[in-house]
């Protein structure tokens, strides 16, 4: 018999009319429930049928799933779970808008299967720059495909302050290199001594943080190049010769 018997309660007024005889109830907890019907009047007889609809529940119990920066260049992805029961593998999925998820390569790890508690890690070696939402894509045996919760870790732009420029001196182009800015679009503007902007334009970082700037119109000198993303900025200057 249920230990708390009143723990939900669901109240339906019969008007008689058989074109709305159901309702449902939505149950958020997993656990085991007990259903009690109750009639409160004399003289009346029918029958009750109750459907329940299992929605998505996972094929491990995760005791933990954390996301966290270990350095300036790459997070941790841990987690743990107990009651593995026929998984296949999980794979490391992360999005920047909490929207869109792509798996991060090298990252499909296969499953221990252990009915106590089994630790899991992986190293997201490439953040992107700004927001890093993570989470698991749990494959079990069957090929069925269910998602952990998300962890969020947050990368700050402060990565524009460790732009490396180089070759210096160049000739004919420079690349501006920093490992947190890929895929990251910037503006850049060349000026020289004068203080006369020479370049501008608005470029974007590859998928490797490397950024390619063209300086073959220049004439040979000493200039600054500033690189922008959103408010924040890098001065650096090299020479053409």
């Amino acid at each position: 018999s249920p230990s708390s018997p009143l723990s939900n309660a669901l109240v339906a007024n019969d008007d008689m009319n058989s074109s709305n005889a159901g309702f449902s109830y939505n149950v958020a907890v997993s656990g085991t429930y007990y259903l009690v019907f109750t009639s409160f009047k004399n003289n009346t007889y029918g029958a009750y049928t109750v459907t329940a609809t299992l929605g998505a529940v996972l094929p491990v119990k995760l005791t933990s799933f954390t996301a966290i920066k270990s350095n300036v260049n790459s997070n941790i992805i841990k987690w743990a779970g107990i009651e593995e029961v026929n998984i296949k593998s999980y794979q490391v999925q992360r999005s920047t808008d909490n929207k869109i998820f792509t798996q991060l390569e090298g990252n499909t790890i296969a499953a221990k299967n252990f009915a106590a508690s089994t630790t899991y890690s992986f190293t997201d070696a490439r953040p992107a720059a700004g927001y890093n939402y993570y989470r698991l894509m749990i494959t079990e045996g069957t090929g069925r495909i269910t998602y952990s919760p998300v962890a969020l870790v947050k990368i700050s732009r402060l990565g524009i302050a460790n732009i490396s420029l180089y070759p210096n001196p160049a000739a004919d182009y420079i690349k501006l290199e920093a490992k947190l800015m890929q895929n990251v679009k910037a503006n850049i503007a060349v000026v020289n001594s004068n203080g006369d902007v020479m370049l501008s334009s608005q470029k974007k970082f590859n998928n490797q943080g490397v950024l390619l700037v063209d300086i073959t119109r220049l004439t040979a000198g000493k200039y600054f190049i500033k690189t922008v993303v959103d408010k924040d900025e890098s001065t650096m200057m090299f020479i053409k010769y």
